[in-house]
């Protein structure tokens, strides 16, 4: 990758964390030279010769530190959301049922953990976009400054050109709005059922400005009705190794297609 190109790579707390609304956003209301239609690894992402690449995928997080240390053009927008909203959103593919688990949004918490206070790494939340869109508009550009503007991102709806998964992802291209926020409040069994299951998550909502303390665990019921989800993470010792060896065998390759590129160049 040459030294004028830039590649962003949006990535999520979780499935449903408001990856595809960040990525159109990005690709209508910016100068985007080149993008993925929805969803595609940065491991399989084109090189471009000169300008702006912006790719996602929600659950690589757990890549990003590697793959900031190794390509300093790669920026990162990691989107984080409310866990408890996360949750309890469904999918239009899946009507009636909850789509993720708890278990994704604390795996990929323990990794942007890992990342905060990384200048290439640019967390956004997800309340913050669909409530104040241009204000996070601009951070973004600060963070970025080879950004160029095209369109407000609150008026992204007008000039977005989204993909059938994405338009399906997004439960179809409209306005941005925040009716989505708190929604978690009217679905108290399965926000009980998956803190009993993964456990208390105040801490980091606390960190993240979500509640100020864990007074909030005191409206969910005792007993709750259990509800699975259309996918689950699995989080014995025998998935985290497997997971562990599949994060050095994909940063090694990258790390070697990185050096590959470099020699090329020289």
């Amino acid at each position: 990758m040459s030294d004028q190109s830039k590649h962003i790579h949006i990535v999520g707390c979780s499935p449903r964390s408001g990856t595809t609304l960040m990525q159109e956003m990005m690709v209508a209301c910016f100068e985007i030279d080149a993008h993925c239609e929805h969803e595609q690894s940065i491991f399989k992402s084109p090189r471009v010769p000169r300008g702006i690449l912006c790719t996602k995928h929600p659950r690589e997080v757990a890549y990003m530190g590697c793959v900031l240390r190794h390509n300093p053009a790669v920026y990162v927008i990691y989107v984080v959301r409310d866990p408890r909203d996360v949750i309890v959103s469904q999918h239009k593919k899946f009507p009636g049922r909850y789509y993720s688990d708890l278990g994704f949004w604390n795996e990929a918490d323990r990794y942007a953990q890992k990342l905060e206070g990384c200048p290439r790494f640019i967390a956004v939340r997800y309340e913050d976009l669909v409530t104040y869109p241009d204000r996070v508009q601009q951070q973004l550009q600060q963070a970025m400054p080879f950004l160029r503007h095209r369109h407000a991102f609150s008026q992204f709806h007008l000039y977005a050109q989204v993909s059938d998964q994405s338009a399906m992802a997004l439960n179809g291209v409209r306005p941005v709005d925040s009716s989505s926020i708190g929604r978690w409040r009217q679905h108290l069994d399965r926000v009980s059922s998956q803190i009993l299951q993964h456990g208390d998550i105040s801490p980091r909502l606390v960190h993240y400005g979500y509640e100020p303390d864990n007074a909030w665990l005191a409206c969910l019921p005792a007993n709750p009705v259990q509800h699975e989800s259309v996918i689950e993470i699995r989080e014995t010792w025998l998935d985290r190794l497997r997971f562990a060896w599949r994060i050095r065998r994909k940063c090694l390759q990258y790390w070697l297609s990185m050096t590959r590129s470099k020699e090329d160049r020289e």
